[in-house]
């Protein structure tokens, strides 16, 4: 599979270099719109042609973007309108090389890919709603259980969910950077035991970072995508990237497979059916009633308040931006801010939000 795709981009590299002859050779016979117009098209092929193959693909897009542009302009001429046609269709065969790749793949089936059951519990009626102090929404007594459990797993699940798709992102720009910064027609060898599968894997682990968790398809996607990476040729020069690839997918699909079935509870036992997480909600200075103040100090003072939704009772610790910046004491509340985040202890107030206003 690799040979051919190489014999794809090197088919392509032929075409380019034939259009850019062809203006070559056309461009003394034209008048000066004609050959500013030519110009153009000279600089996109000289883009495509010096890209690496990291960026190639990148610089396909805007080079279609750009002669798209062209074609619609009225003021275009007959030979530039053919050559930026050909162009346009070698920019587009160029950026559908990444479907070469990735739809090529068949794979067995593996154990290692049993789907999880997500098992539907019944709504039932209840004459008596409670809030969850997590999320804010009514939930039937009965099933506040199951809620309030499966609440925190899908806001702890969202928030690793973030850290794996960090780490994804940073595998790719440093595959991009490390392997694919190399010319992307020539060397054979080279490239269909090197360059093409890293490549492969690259445009991989872009699906596998794009996949969205909150969309149930996701879920398959990641789980296509895994059997994708483990039918890549294992070989010395890239088996680590490989298998940190796999990791990062694989702990991507466990996680979705587990938000996505967290929230299908949420739906079912929230009054409102909705399955929007605990990190959505939004709070505001505005949702607490202020009852009095307690303390007075040189830079703050703290207010008793109640969350009008819940009824929970906090203390609000309030310090006037421009007091901290004309005293210079913003980094001393942030430090203290970050302390308060990192311990919990009986003897000390419990940190639970801030705002800025």
């Amino acid at each position: 599979m690799y040979k051919k795709a190489f014999l794809f981009l090197k088919s392509q590299n032929t075409i380019l270099c034939s259009i850019q002859g062809m203006i070559v050779s056309i461009i003394p016979k034209c008048d000066e719109i004609e050959k500013e117009q030519l110009n153009i098209a000279l600089e996109i092929i000289d883009n495509l042609l010096k890209s690496k193959l990291n960026t190639l693909f990148a610089v396909a897009g805007l080079s279609i973007e750009k002669i798209r542009s062209i074609i619609k302009n009225a003021g275009i001429l007959p030979k530039s309108s053919r050559v930026f046609t050909l162009l346009l269709i070698s920019s587009m065969s160029i950026m559908r090389f990444s479907s070469l790749l990735l739809n090529k793949l068949s794979v067995d089936n593996s154990p290692l890919f049993d789907e999880l059951n997500i098992v539907e519990s019944e709504q039932t009626e209840s004459s008596e709603l409670v809030l969850c102090r997590i999320c804010e929404e009514y939930v039937p007594v009965e099933l506040i259980e199951a809620h309030s459990l499966s609440c925190v797993k899908a806001s702890q699940t969202e928030a690793v969910l973030e850290s794996i798709d960090g780490k994804i992102a940073s595998l790719v720009k440093l595959i991009a950077e490390q392997f694919l910064n190399v010319e992307w027609a020539s060397d054979k060898d080279n490239q269909t035991i090197l360059s093409l599968p890293v490549l492969q894997l690259y445009f991989l682990l872009e699906r596998a970072l794009n996949a969205q968790p909150s969309i149930s398809d996701s879920v398959e996607e990641l789980h296509q995508i895994l059997k994708c990476i483990i039918s890549i040729p294992e070989k010395a020069d890239y088996s680590e990237i490989s298998s940190l690839s796999f990791d990062l997918v694989r702990d991507k699909y466990k996680k979705s497979t587990a938000f996505h079935f967290a929230k299908e509870v949420l739906k079912q036992t929230r009054v409102s059916g909705s399955s929007k997480t605990a990190l959505s909600v939004t709070t505001l200075i505005s949702d607490f009633e202020f009852l009095k103040l307690i303390s007075k100090g040189a830079y703050a003072r703290v207010f008793l308040a109640r969350k009008k939704k819940t009824g929970d009772i906090y203390a609000v610790k309030v310090l006037p931006k421009s007091d901290l910046t004309q005293k210079n004491q913003v980094k001393r509340v942030l430090t203290e801010r970050d302390i308060l985040l990192q311990f919990i202890n009986p003897f000390v107030i419990d940190f639970c939000m801030f705002f800025f206003f």
